[in-house]
This record gives C-alpha cells, sequence and structure tokens, in this order.
C-alpha cells in the first residue's frame, strides 16, 4: 500500500515560487514509485508525475503552470486512492469464472488437477452478498480461482453477477465460461471455441411498419475487450487448437477424432429470448457479417465490467469463451453441451494458466 502526502504536495504547488524544490520533491516520488509501487499501477503514476516535472522544466512562469500540475497531481492521488482501495490483501481471489447452467458449472470438476473445494469467504459481508449462488474455489500453482454459477440466464444476471464478483471478490481478471450458438454453421460447428472480441443486445434497435430496420437493429456500440487476454490467445491459438482435439478425445475416451474442432476470435451477439427462428439470424447477419455466435449473456457481463472499468484507472481484464453446442434453428437440442461445457471450461483454465497475475494486472503476461 502506498501512502504519500499527496494534499501537502498540492498546496505547496499552490503557494511556491521554487520550481527546482517542487522538481527535487517529485524527482523524489518518481524514484520512489520506480522501486517500490505495485506493477499495476506504476507506469500511470509515472507517467503522471514524469508530466508534472516536464510541465515544471518548461520555460513559463510557475504561477502559468500551478493550475495544470494541480490537475495531474489530483489524477495522481485519485490513482493512488485507487491501488490503495484495491490492495492485493483485500482480494478474495485472483480470477473469478462465471458460468449459467449446471452443465457448464459441473464441467469444472471434470478437468484432473484441480480440486475444487466450496467457497467458504471470512468477509461476512460477501457471505451475505453471495448468498444464494453456487460457488467453488481452487488454488493451482498459486492462483486463487473462484468459481461462480448465475442464479438463472440471461443478460441482466449476467450483468448483476459481474457486479457482485468485482464489489466483493475484487478479481484481477474475471472470464464467463460456457455454451453459445453458431449463426455460421458452414465455419463455426459444434463444440468450436469462440472467443468474443467484441459483443452487442441484438434486440436493441427498433421496429418500423411491418418490416425490421436493419440499419438500427443493433445497438451501435460495441464492447471490446481488454487487450491483455486476446494478446495471450492469440499466442497461444496453435496450442489451443491442438488441445481441443486432445481434450475432446479425452472426454469422449476415443482414440481418433472423427471431425476438427477449432478456436475462433471474433465477434458475439445477445438477446433476452432464445433463438430458433431463422428470420431473426439473418437479420443478425445482415447487419455484419463478422457475428460468429449468439448467446443470452456475454453482452451484460460486457457492460457491466465496460462500464467499471470506465470509471476506475486500474481496471479488471475480463473474457468470455463459450463453445458451440447447436446453430440456434429448429433442431436445437441440449444432446451436446455436455461436451462443449468441457472444452470451453478446458479452454478457460488454460488460457488462465498462462495469464501472469502477479504481474501487470491487466494484460498480465508469463
Amino acid at each position: 500500500m502506498i501512502d504519500f502526502d499527496i494534499d501537502s504536495l498540492i498546496a505547496s504547488v499552490r503557494i511556491s515560487t521554487n520550481k527546482q524544490g517542487l522538481i527535487w520533491e517529485l524527482e523524489r516520488i518518481r524514484s520512489y514509485l520506480r522501486r517500490n509501487t505495485i506493477p499495476n499501477i506504476r507506469n500511470q503514476s509515472m507517467e503522471l508525475v514524469s508530466r508534472a516535472i516536464d510541465l515544471l522544466n518548461s520555460e513559463s512562469m510557475l504561477f502559468l503552470l500551478q493550475n495544470d500540475i494541480i490537475a495531474i497531481l489530483e489524477d495522481f492521488k485519485s490513482l493512488i486512492d485507487e491501488s490503495n482501495n484495491l490492495d492485493p490483501i483485500l482480494s478474495l481471489c485472483d480470477v473469478a469464472i462465471i458460468t449459467v447452467t449446471d452443465v457448464e458449472y459441473n464441467a469444472f470438476s471434470k478437468i484432473e488437477n484441480f480440486n475444487w473445494v466450496p467457497c467458504q469467504f471470512n468477509d461476512p459481508t460477501v457471505g451475505i452478498n453471495l448468498s444464494g449462488l453456487k460457488a467453488k474455489q481452487t488454488v493451482i500453482n498459486g492462483i486463487k480461482i473462484v468459481l461462480i454459477k448465475q442464479l438463472q440466464m440471461g443478460m441482466v444476471e449476467a450483468a448483476v453477477i459481474a457486479e457482485k464478483a468485482m464489489s466483493y471478490l475484487r478479481p484481477k481478471a474475471i472470464f464467463s465460461s460456457g455454451i453459445a450458438a453458431s449463426i455460421k454453421p458452414n465455419d463455426i460447428r459444434l463444440n468450436d471455441v469462440v472467443v468474443v472480441t467484441e459483443c452487442w443486445d441484438y434486440g436493441n434497435g427498433k421496429l418500423e411498419g411491418s418490416s425490421v430496420d436493419t440499419d438500427h437493429f443493433f445497438h451501435t456500440a460495441s464492447h471490446a475487450i481488454s487487450s491483455g487476454i486476446i494478446r495471450i490467445i492469440i499466442d497461444k491459438e496453435q496450442e489451443i487448437n491442438r488441445k481441443l482435439i486432445d481434450w475432446r478425445n479425452k472426454f469422449l475416451r476415443s482414440d481418433f477424432s472423427r471431425e476438427n474442432i477449432r478456436l475462433h476470435i471474433g465477434k458475439m451477439v445477445s438477446g433476452a429470448a432464445v433463438i430458433k427462428n431463422e428470420t431473426i439470424k439473418d437479420i443478425i447477419r445482415k447487419e455484419s457479417r463478422d457475428v460468429l455466435a449468439l448467446d443470452m449473456e456475454t453482452y451484460g457481463f460486457y457492460y457491466a465490467l465496460q462500464r467499471r472499468n470506465n470509471n476506475n484507472r486500474i481496471p479488471i481484464d475480463y473474457i468470455t469463451i463459450k463453445s458451440i453446442v447447436d446453430y440456434a434453428d429448429s433442431q436445437k437440442n441440449d444432446a451436446t453441451q455436455e461436451l462443449a461445457s468441457y472444452l470451453s471450461a478446458q479452454t478457460t483454465l488454460f488460457v488462465i494458466g498462462c495469464y501472469d497475475f502477479k504481474e501487470d494486472g491487466v494484460g498480465g503476461r508469463p
């Protein structure tokens, strides 16, 4: 935890006429930050202090610079206060995983070398706010993982559970893992795994007359994920593709593969209803030819995380990883859910194992 008397420094800027004295004080702080700051705020805090030093080193008179320097130091104070509130000692886990159905939740218990036990939180506030939820935890290679099952399906529930996980568990990253439907059956096949870069609510738009106004059917704002986890997945894409075959064969207790399965990285849409209608799928495909799949949760999950990160300068990384279980048509059934849930769970845990939770908070790399 960092404890600077930044208020006194701001007060000094208001009354000081000695630029060099302020530079020395800021240089001392910058040196301390370089040696002692926790990694996830080091770069941001040092950049702010360096900006203030650069202003003081300019030829402008100090009284002309005071307001700008004070604004920078106030930003610096907010960043330090936030980092103190997110002290790792207060965090109840490194990563949270959110699932929706019992099949998705139970898939993690089928994976070897992970010993899941019921969650027992010492903080009574956490117990109250997570009451009623299925939750279990494990620790592997020093990484503490909490697995949560939503009470019900849907975007609203996904946003609510994401908010609870952020507020009470204080993880460095949150994953959404489970199953989804392909809207490109020729390209995105059963059991393929989709990593979601952006998501829309396909029901957030407008209808005009007797037809759909496709120019405005999608929500116009895309929800891009944080870059760190995607970089890891892109780097590991070939390895994940090889492992998907092994995981599938292991699950089926088979020594051969009749059909290839693949990892896909791209866009998804979410909606409040289960889709079995070709007309709706055609509308979605016409609006964005890049959309790979659809589910009922990811938009709410991404919205909650993005909104939180927009208001906090120490962001939480997040991503959805889901395996294809059907083609969102009249032929959909539950027969493939167990295998698809297992593949998304395996992929999720593999990615977590590649993420360095002891270094940079967002985009941590091994």
